[in-house]
């Protein structure tokens, strides 16, 4: 397993470093990973 935590952007699904909030992709803003769909 990898020890960085390996995110996408959910916006464009461009690969984030484990602390990055910013997509340079898309310039999109991206939270922390919370699957809550209300």
């Amino acid at each position: 397993m990898a020890a960085l935590l390996e995110r996408e952007c959910t916006f464009c699904g461009n690969e984030l470093d484990e602390k990055e909030t910013y997509c340079d992709e898309c310039g999109m803003d991206v939270e922390e990973d919370t699957e809550e769909e209300k």
